[in-house]
């Protein structure tokens, strides 16, 4: 509970003060007698003396850097009355609590639990069974968790009613590998990659009844999906088509046909009645005009989905209404100066190294607001500028993180070095 100031009770007398009424002047009155004195009375007796009172104690606990209640540290106040008389504030006396935690103008994520996805096969984890949890998503009234696990081929469901003890509920086998899940209302639509081989790309979107698990519509996609997205006010779903290349054909570089594209999906009415418009994408700007392979995708307020080309290092803004190109642009290069290019054994980071530039090949992306755009620039094929960029619509650089992220992660230990040559952190 928040503490409270307890402050004693003042009371101030008040002096009463008599003053005659002021007249006309009249003549002196006489002096009165002066009465007898009166006789002085007896002493009373001395009283008992009474019991000592019990006393308030007040403790204070530091907080540790990373607690739940005060992410940057701080401190506990504990108050209440030493009613067994041992000196010491014991849990049962306390009656009130505050926390003081110390100000900081950073936010920060509090880590309140893990679940290992082998629990959704058994409770302590004795499982040979190959999991993973790549994409995550929760309900819209934040008591379940929706992931993907591709390498189960299955979709993930967690019970996070309490969210300091997660709980299992289940899987939903899939007929291919998840890419990607998103939530609209009481749905969750998750991309299904089902091709089997390069050549021939195929996919669904399963529309996933979230309080049964049950499929209640599997919508065919035509091609290899990636990311989803679901705009913010729930008329519209976008499906990145990928259609991804193989990069040990040749020497792996598109373009590689089947082109991909972007799936509009308007979400009004039952999911029965939805149905899908697609997006081409190639663009004259791009540096494989005919094979986009769009990787990820984001819708702001106005209803416009951002995708990234990652291959060809653009960017495409998609307006969902009328299903058409709006505006795109490219992703540009960037110059990066004391980081690390050397991937060594044993492990070794220096920061002295300059690479000039490098396309910043961005994978995901978000809207900030619906002026400006984020990506994170992993590369893929012949770039990775290892930060973020903030874009305004117009393709405009805001912002530009540089080498702060190599440099962040070096400085806290977690720097990968042998991705030094490639993409760094």
């Amino acid at each position: 509970m928040g503490s409270k100031n307890l402050l004693p009770a003042l009371l101030l007398g008040s002096a009463l003060l008599l003053g005659g009424c002021a007249g006309d002047d009249g003549d002196d009155g006489a002096t009165g007698a002066t009465g007898a004195t009166g006789a002085t009375g007896a002493t009373g007796s001395t009283g008992a003396t009474g019991t000592t009172g019990l006393q308030s104690l007040t403790v204070q606990s530091p907080l540790p850097v990373g607690s739940a209640v005060c992410p940057q540290g701080g401190v506990r106040i504990d108050t209440g009355t030493d009613s067994n008389r041992n000196n010491n504030l014991d849990p049962s006396e306390i009656t009130q609590s505050s926390d003081v935690c110390s100000t900081d103008d950073q936010k920060n994520f509090v880590r309140l639990a893990t679940f290992p996805v082998c629990r959704q096969y058994e409770e302590d984890c004795d499982t040979n069974t190959e999991t993973a949890a790549e994409i995550v998503t929760a309900s819209e009234d934040g008591r379940t968790l929706i992931y993907t696990d591709s390498p189960a081929k299955q979709i993930g469901f967690v019970d996070i009613i309490d969210p300091t003890n997660p709980q299992a509920l289940g899987t939903l086998v899939t007929n291919g590998e998840p890419t990607s899940v998103a939530v609209a209302g009481r749905y969750a639509l998750a991309a299904v990659d089902t091709s089997p081989d390069f050549l021939n790309p195929s996919g669904e979107l399963l529309v996933i009844d979230i309080p049964t698990g049950a499929v209640i519509r599997t919508i065919d996609l035509g091609g290899q999906p990636d990311a989803v997205a679901v705009s913010p006010d729930r008329r519209f779903a976008a499906i990145a088509i990928e259609n991804q290349r193989n990069e040990s054909a040749g020497d792996g570089a598109p373009p590689q046909l089947p082109a991909g594209y972007l799936v509009v999906l308007p979400l009004t009415g039952a999911p029965a009645t939805w149905t899908r418009a697609d997006v081409e994408l190639e663009l004259p700007g791009m540096t494989y005009p005919n094979d986009p392979e769009p990787e990820y995708v984001d819708i702001n307020s106005r209803n416009e989905a951002v995708v990234t080309l990652q291959e060809n290092n653009h960017i495409a803004i998609v307006d969902l209404a009328s299903a058409r190109v709006v505006a795109d642009f490219s992703a540009g290069a960037v110059d990066l100066d004391g980081i690390d290019t050397l991937d060594e054994r044993p492990n070794r980071v220096l920061k002295e190294n300059t690479l000039t530039a490098v396309l910043r090949e961005p994978d995901g992306v978000t809207w900030i607001n619906d002026e400006l755009l984020a990506t994170a620039n992993e590369g893929d094929l012949d770039g990775g500028s290892r930060g973020f960029t903030v874009f305004n619509r117009n393709g405009v650089v805001v912002y530009e993180a540089g080498n702060q992220l190599d440099q962040i992660a070096e400085r806290v230990g977690n720097y990968p070095d042998r991705r030094s040559d490639a993409k760094g952190n």
